[in-house]
């Protein structure tokens, strides 16, 4: 049987020796499977410039832009630019790890409406769990799944995916068509809010978004020195856009959501202060 050809998208905005971590720990780990792997140099550097320009592999391709363009351009235009059925966006911060890939390309054969598939990260600086998928609380407002919890945190339910409403672009998969077809990244928004946006327009039309229990990275989050310079706008454009749909989702599935949060709170996992959770992020 053949196997689909992947794009690895990775935009680059300095962060040199992330950069190569990334790479390294990416070609560490990857299957036998056909792939491509698509730099973005978002106007980094001359330090990173020259490390990008030193790679020498037939599988790599590295798109320049002359100023900085942001989350959203770079990973459409790399989209674009992409030969692969599966496009795999991957920040220049991730550490991957032994067969991260594989439990996200089997979901798209075993799993209903498939739109797009993340999973677990923790924080390459502790070592301690940092989110699982992402949630929206009783004001509207997104919450990474799983910082609430005791950094030391390694278990799961049993099953091997779990339903989210957003899945974090920190690392996703998703199918090149399915990102095109719907238009990919808004770049209305600017470093912030992009992949919120696409999981609430497709979730619209019927799809769903996953996490992979059995996939896990680290991720040293927010390292980029843009990343939060439009944290404001882009929430009001969001707010703007989606505020009554977060509202409806929590109010809707918050309580029997996926029996995920009822698992935790039954187990002895999490301190007894922890218990507390469900309680308070209903009336936060």
């Amino acid at each position: 049987m053949e196997r689909p050809l992947v794009s690895f998208i990775i935009p680059v905005r300095d962060q040199m020796e992330k950069t190569r971590d990334c790479l390294l720990s990416l070609l560490g780990t990857l299957p036998e499977i056909p792939y491509e792997v698509i730099l973005v140099n978002d106007a980094s550097g001359q330090e990173t410039r020259d490390f990008l320009q030193s790679i020498q592999h037939p599988h790599f391709k590295i798109i320049s832009n002359s100023n900085t363009k942001g989350f959203a351009f770079n990973n459409n235009i790399a989209a674009e630019y992409a030969h692969g059925e599966y496009l795999a966006l991957i920040n220049n911060d991730l550490i991957l790890t032994s067969h991260w890939l594989e439990p996200m390309l089997r979901a798209f054969n075993i799993l209903p409406d498939v739109g797009v598939i993340g999973n677990v990260q923790y924080s390459a600086i502790t070592g301690g769990l940092d989110h699982v998928g992402k949630f929206w609380d009783a004001n509207g407002l997104a919450h990474h799944y799983g910082q609430h919890l005791l950094p030391h945190l390694h278990q799961f339910p049993p099953q091997d995916y779990i339903e989210f409403p957003i899945i974090t672009a920190a690392c996703w998969l998703v199918k090149r068509g399915f990102f095109l077809e719907n238009d990919g990244f808004d770049e209305s928004y600017l470093n912030g809010y992009e992949d919120d946006d696409f999981c609430m327009r497709t979730s619209e039309k019927g799809f769903k978004h996953y996490v992979a229990l059995q996939s896990r990275i680290f991720h040293y989050v927010s390292s980029s020195d843009t990343r939060k310079i439009k944290e404001n706008e882009n929430e009001k454009i969001f707010k703007h856009r989606w505020h009554k749909h977060c509202l409806k989702w929590h109010s809707e599935n918050f309580d029997n959501y996926s029996g995920y949060f009822e698992w935790l709170l039954e187990n002895d996992h999490l301190e007894k202060e922890e218990l507390r959770f469900k309680e308070v992020y209903k009336h936060v």
